[in-house]
């Protein structure tokens, strides 16, 4: 099989090479106007080289499935994800989907890892969430950022060592937060956000930019929170930088950094997954932490909705203080003031990302 996907692999780079090889002898031919007409034809073209290498990566993907899961299984997911649609309108469909997220800023993304595209056709985000709502929820995510004006680099930057939002020495350890792509767990969100202490990650959460209407809100949009996870094996660290941190945990920590990325992208609402919507329910014996996400939004007074999310606004209020305890306020206002202080850092740092203007809109439509 590895023989088969590296001589499928030099295929595909060949293919690209002839379609720089194309553009380049148009170039060097052609001026104006119809120079603009094969440019526009070379961009089709990779696009058609996008859609065959998505393709391809699925087949890898499921062929790797099989090897591990029960056929039967992964038999019937294939066939859940191909159901109500006609092929034609599955093909139509998924090229939209290669074509839009190849245009922007995404292409860095989609060319590391073709299998992204496919994502829509399994679970994503949420259990509940039907193929045709997966595949408006990636585009709408993509959309909204290139709305914001993410910097043409942005995802290359991600994919080489994340952006680096928050960093700060406290009791000498060097603890830091920065956005990055998972690619192992990019079902549960299209971005991450990574505490760690030194090189050692800690915590992360994984987020996504959807319609509110997919999770039943009011709002014209929200940001997504799929997925909390603490490191397996790391709970001794977590405990030191939670103390560090003015004793607040690092996930918590993490949702006031996604709380101010939401700010700065004018996000009113934010969301989270509860126990029964979260995709992967793994306890200690797995990979990952079990995490109780019902009982941590209620911590955060975020309320379940009819949709049976959780959501809550931008900023999220805090107990007021008159409620707590007279010998606690002191504190509490020094975590408070430590949280404010990472966030309005984070938001200032990130907003940096989101500068530039983008003529990508037609490829997704007025949204």
């Amino acid at each position: 099989m590895q023989g088969c996907f590296f001589a499928s692999l030099n295929y595909f780079q060949s293919l690209s090479s002839v379609k720089f090889i194309f553009t380049r002898t148009a170039f060097l031919a052609l001026s104006g106007g119809m120079y603009d007409a094969v440019w526009r034809r070379s961009s089709a073209v990779e696009s058609y080289i996008q859609v065959l290498k998505s393709i391809w990566a699925g087949v890898i993907h499921s062929i790797r499935r099989l090897c591990l899961s029960d056929i039967s299984a992964v038999k019937s997911k294939f066939i859940k994800s191909i159901s109500g649609e006609s092929i034609l309108a599955i093909i139509v469909d998924h090229f939209n989907v290669v074509r839009a997220l190849n245009h922007c800023g995404a292409r860095a993304l989609i060319r590391r890892y073709p299998n992204y595209v496919n994502k829509y056709a399994t679970n994503y985000l949420a259990n509940s969430f039907s193929k045709t709502q997966r595949r408006e929820i990636l585009l709408y995510h993509h959309h909204y950022l290139t709305e914001k004006h993410i910097t043409e680099t942005f995802y290359e930057n991600i994919l080489e060592g994340g952006l680096l939002l928050w960093s700060e020495t406290i009791h000498e350890n060097q603890y830091s937060i920065r956005m990055s792509f998972i690619h192992e767990y990019h079902a549960e969100g299209d971005l991450s956000l990574i505490f760690s202490i030194g090189d050692r990650e800690l915590y992360g959460i994984s987020f996504s930019i959807v319609p509110g209407k997919m999770i039943g809100s009011n709002g014209g949009q929200a940001l997504l929170i799929g997925n909390i996870q603490g490191r397996l094996g790391e709970a001794e660290p977590i405990r030191i930088a939670t103390r560090a941190c003015h004793d607040i945990a690092p996930p918590y920590l993490l949702v006031a950094a996604a709380l101010s990325i939401a700010d700065v992208l004018n996000i009113e609402t934010i969301a989270g997954v509860g126990s029964e919507e979260h995709l992967m329910k793994l306890t200690k014996s797995g990979s990952r932490l079990y995490f109780d996400y019902n009982a941590f939004w209620e911590t955060l007074l975020l309320k379940k909705n009819g949709a049976n999310f959780y959501e809550g606004s931008v900023p999220l209020p805090d107990k007021p203080i008159a409620l707590i305890k007279s010998k606690n306020r002191g504190r509490a206002r020094r975590k408070r003031r430590f949280r404010w202080q990472v966030s309005r850092h984070i938001g200032t740092t990130f907003i940096k990302f989101v500068a530039k203007t983008s003529n990508c809109n037609e490829l997704f439509g007025d949204g």
